[in-house]
């Protein structure tokens, strides 16, 4: 599976369109439409299914918007310059940029036609929402204290100038995430009696995947159902259902927040709670997948509601493994954990004590826990039970050698009418799993009386002046009762002892040498996670951060002002092992400028970066995008690294402008990329001579004549994966010329034949790649792209195969005749796998995963493709396979037929009555396949209503001739192939519309 990646497209008005690609080979063509995602700002992004290309455009009025665009963890992020500050401040939400993390939350166009936000405003009414064009506020949580507002993405940018008006009234937007339910709990076991024996049953809320009274056992009463997410009631999941079944006797209220698909949308949940706020004493929130839980919306709503009406809101765990958080915002910012089982036990307690706070509930519960259960039962007999869930004693920084031991008092209060002796034990467990050194955690006593109705207390020491490894210690303070063990309550313990850190100052300073808060450093760890933002008003910011290796990218530019000079510093590798000082000064950069001898060319990109690699093989990359010189210094802060570690590089694309002011049509480009390996550039200045270049003529051939089309070139040299790169706009049939940097640099493209979409933007129709090629210096070489026939091809291996019973099937079905893997829009696309004639996969697209069963079996694949209404060619593409395979890692045994008629520009062949038709024949790459036993060739005239055998002959160049009768005014052929090799593999594969005569 290809993973999503490094690819962006920048443009403005009368600005070409941007892509880059991070693999070898070049991104993968889609299968299917692309998916396009419009960022809070207006720029659009356009992702390919396959996730190899993604590409932004700039919103209308935004030309010249300089883009920083970072790769790390498999995320690509693309950051505006002007969002850069609020982001830096808090504001914004960064996951509001992060191109992967929009597109697998299915916020493209296409599913969504607004960006879906949750607003947290300053003053008196923080759910006010968000006012001016292109914003909508869709919900108002008064108890949460936010609202839920829409950004209409066909107006975005007018709504990013509204947002900007209104940034001092605003705390912070975030992006309202679509979570997923949380694992259905285990059945419920050793339920107590019914709630509504022990006096007034507690009404709990159950937020979740919606509630069956009737399946739930025991069966659930219902007082009020309220639908969030989705439009029914029905509760496909299970978490509902189940989480009813756990609290009999109870008054229900049934909050479905997430909807039949799965998706728990962060403002349907605040919707429920705001709905079960002051009508529940307990909510059970069934929802999972929220990374830092506490610290988010749904975590800040969580503990306003708590304070403002008493309820007590349980939510599952941040990983979504089965259990239960009462999530609460900690000193530390994390969240608090409760076994599985509290909704029981807190609808218990509820019961009990209707009096006690939130606080003092989740304590209870909290301390009922023993080895990851709840036992309801037990919790009902418990007396006593502590004031507080836990004991956090903060940070004690490093070195630990003059630190002070830090106290608390921990409380317990006896509910009975006996006093309560209690044996007191503490265990404290270090970072490494290791028990803690004697005397990192004491108490002042080992037993303690609780008297009656009464509270007492001892006091906890933790001293973190030990030999034991740095890092967090983590433990528990047991309290058991004199002769009842099974009622012990437990208190947890943390302990966090610093490991070593140091802190970073930075100093930013202008280009007139004073300090300056136009500026920010970024510092980054080695695996590109963005561990500091640095920046201040006095240009001054510090930052404390564990002993390690960083990399800082100091950026001096006025981030409001696009025509502002752009001073980018950056050092290779900071070794923080005591505290340090690193100034950023703008007159250590020097201008960077690349001149071509063709007057009339002008930038249609500049990219300057760096890949930067760690010793384990982990890193990132991290590139500032414009649209030319002008302005742009850069500077090195530091030695360089080995060339292994970290190359520096500057790319531009250059083509010449249109009477438009766009690039269309441009008669020729330049494609250059210069390295600095080891580092990155302190300015830098090239000359370039055509004669130092390769060149390649590009033929670019029309399905429809007329249509617009795009070309990109992928520049890739050792130590650079990725590049932005133009995709510049051409009009059908076209051709062109590129000159091109050699040597050590290899080039693939991508190409694609295009139609307006809805958006105004280009919608491809067929979309193509070529893999990395070399193009040698002084030479001049030559490709086409689109020619016909179109039709299925292997260019790797992997394209179907299994490991194990896990099978996948993704062969591309409209490549052209010259070799460039493509994919199409289609009217239609299936793919059915059988097993020994029985079905056991399917896909309604063109691609299929799936698990079959073991053993040995005759397989049969069948690859259903249409798009009349996207192109008059290969208006059809069908294919059936058939093979043996059994329970293995195996690339399947396929084979495929291919055609190359002789075409014109126009896709346009000559017609005689006679013709021979090259064809040749290819099988996966690295499958184990017979020799060719049978190869049958049909064509039909008419569209694929009738056919007729066309002769095949041997050819000496390896493949095969077919003679091919056409009739005077014939306008298309179609083509079928029959082909057995000698293990029994099959091949049936039909392409109506295959290639055209001229009327």
């Amino acid at each position: 599976m290809t993973a999503l990646a490094a690819a962006l497209v920048i443009t403005g008005q009368q600005t070409p369109a941007v892509a880059g690609g991070d693999a070898d080979p070049a991104p993968a063509p889609a299968s299917q439409s692309d998916h396009r995602v419009t960022l809070i700002t207006g720029d659009r992004v356009t992702v390919s299914p396959d996730g190899a290309r993604v590409t932004v455009t700039a919103a209308p009025g935004r030309a010249g918007t300089r883009f920083t665009s970072h790769r790390a963890g498999g995320h690509r992020t693309v950051l505006p310059e002007d969002a850069r500050p609020l982001v830096a401040a808090g504001l914004l939400d960064r996951r509001l940029f992060d191109v992967t993390a929009l597109v697998r939350a299915g916020y493209d166009d296409a599913r969504s036609p607004g960006l879906p936000l949750i607003v947290s405003r300053r003053g008196a009414d923080p759910a006010a929402g968000l006012t001016g064009p292109g914003l909508r506020t869709t919900g108002r949580f008064a108890v949460a204290g936010m609202s839920a507002v829409t950004v209409a993405k066909t107006d975005a940018a007018s709504a990013w100038s509204a947002i900007r008006e209104q940034r001092a009234g605003i705390e912070r937007i975030w992006l309202d995430r679509p979570l997923t339910p949380a694992p259905v709990p285990a059945p419920p076991t050793d339920l107590p009696p019914a709630l509504s024996a022990g006096g007034a049953a507690p009404t709990v809320a159950v937020l979740s995947t919606g509630v069956d009274a009737v399946r739930a056992r025991p069966a659930a009463r219902v007082a009020h159902r309220q639908v969030f997410a989705g439009a029914s009631t029905v509760d496909r999941h299970g978490h509902g259902t189940r989480t009813a079944a756990a609290v009999p006797g109870a008054t229900l209220l049934d909050g479905k927040v997430c909807d039949d698909d799965g998706r728990c949308p962060e403002s349907a949940i605040l919707a429920g709670l705001e709905w079960a706020a002051g009508r529940a004493d307990v909510v059970d929130l069934g929802v999972g997948g929220a990374e830092q839980f506490g610290t988010g919306p749904l975590g800040r709503a969580i503990a306003r509601i708590g304070d403002r009406t008493g309820a007590l809101v349980l939510a599952p765990a941040a990983d979504g493994t089965a259990g239960a958080t009462a999530t609460h915002d900690r000193p530390d910012g994390r969240a608090t954990g409760l076994p599985a089982g509290t909704v029981t036990g807190a609808a218990l307690l509820a019961q009990r004590h209707p009096d006690w706070s939130v606080d003092r509930l989740r304590a209870a519960l909290a301390a009922s826990a023993v080895d990851g259960a709840l036992d309801a039962a037990a919790l009902a007999r418990r007396n006593v039970l502590p004031a507080t869930a836990s004991l956090a004693f903060g940070v004690q920084q490093w070195p630990h050698a003059d630190d002070r031991p830090q106290q608390r008092t921990l409380t317990w209060h006896n509910h009975g009418d006996r006093p309560v002796e209690l044996r007191l034990d503490v265990a404290l467990t270090g970072p490494d799993g290791a028990p803690a050194p004697a005397g990192a955690l004491r108490l002042d006593a080992t037993t303690v009386t609780v008297p009656a109705g009464g509270s007492a207390g001892v006091t906890v020491t933790a001293d973190t002046r030990h030999d034991g490894p740095d890092g967090r210690y983590t433990g528990t303070v047991t309290a058991t009762p004199a002769g009842a063990p099974d009622l012990a309550v437990r208190s947890r313990v943390e302990v966090e002892k610093e490991v070593e850190s140091h802190t970073l100052t930075v100093r930013h300073l202008g280009p007139d040498g004073r300090p300056t808060g136009r500026a920010e450093t970024m510092v980054l760890d080695l695996t590109g996670e963005l561990r500091a933002l640095l920046y201040g008003e006095d240009g001054t910011a510090t930052a404390r951060l564990p002993k390690g290796s960083y990399v800082l990218v100091g950026d001096v530019v006025d981030f409001g002002d696009t025509g502002s000079t752009w001073h980018r510093l950056v050092q290779p590798e900071l070794a923080l092992d005591a505290d340090a000082t690193v100034t950023v000064d703008a007159r250590r950069t020097a201008p960077v400028r690349t001149t071509v001898p063709r007057p009339e060319a002008r930038t249609a990109v500049v990219d300057l970066g760096f890949d930067r690699r760690a010793e384990d093989g982990t890193g990132f990359a991290l590139a500032l995008a414009l649209n030319g010189f002008d302005g742009l210094r850069s500077g090195q802060i530091g030695p360089d690294l080995p060339a292994e570690r970290m190359t520096g590089y500057l790319h531009s694309t250059w083509a010449v402008p249109g009477p438009a002011g766009d690039f269309r049509d441009t008669p020729y480009t330049y494609g250059l990329l210069d390295t600095r390996p080891g580092g990155f550039f302190t300015g830098f200045q090239r000359k370039v001579a055509d004669r130092d270049l390769a060149t390649l003529d590009s033929r670019m051939v029309a399905q429809v004549t007329g249509r617009a089309a795009t070309k990109a070139m992928f520049p890739t040299v050792p130590g650079v994966v990725g590049v932005l790169t133009p995709l510049l706009p051409y009009r059908l049939p076209a051709r062109t010329t590129h000159l091109l940097d050699g040597g050590a640099t290899v080039w693939s493209a991508a190409f694609g034949e295009n139609v307006p979409g809805e958006d105004g933007l280009p919608k491809e129709i067929t979309a193509f790649g070529q893999a990395n090629q070399s193009y040698q210096v002084g030479q001049r070489h030559a490709d086409r792209w689109n020619a016909s026939v179109l039709g299925p091809m292997f260019d790797f291996p992997g394209h179907a195969g299994r490991s194990g019973d896990t099978v996948w099937f993704g062969v591309p079905m409209y490549s052209d005749q010259d070799g460039h893997r493509a994919g199409s829009l289609t009217d239609a696309a299936t793919t059915r796998m059988y097993r020994d004639g029985r079905l056991v996969a399917s896909s309604g697209a063109g691609n299929l995963e799936g698990t079959v069963p073991p053993g040995p079996a005759t397989f049969r694949v069948e690859k259903r493709t249409s798009r009349p209404s996207y192109s008059p060619l290969s208006t059809r593409v069908d294919a059936t396979w058939t093979f043996r395979s059994d329970t293995a890692d195996e690339i399947f045994p396929l084979w495929l037929v291919r055609y190359k008629p002789t075409v014109d520009d126009h896709n346009v062949a000559r017609w005689a009555p006679v013709t021979l038709l090259p064809v040749s024949v290819m099988s996966q790459p690295e499958a184990r396949v017979g020799r060719v036993r049978q190869l049958t060739v049909r064509i039909s005239v008419d569209g694929g209503r009738t056919w007729r055998k066309a002769p095949v002959v041997p050819a000496r160049d390896g493949g095969y001739r077919a003679v091919v009768h056409t009739p005077k005014g014939t306008r298309t052929v179609s083509l079928r192939a029959t082909l057995v090799d000698s293990h029994g593999n099959r091949l049936d594969q039909t392409i109506v519309d295959a290639y055209r005569f001229s009327r």
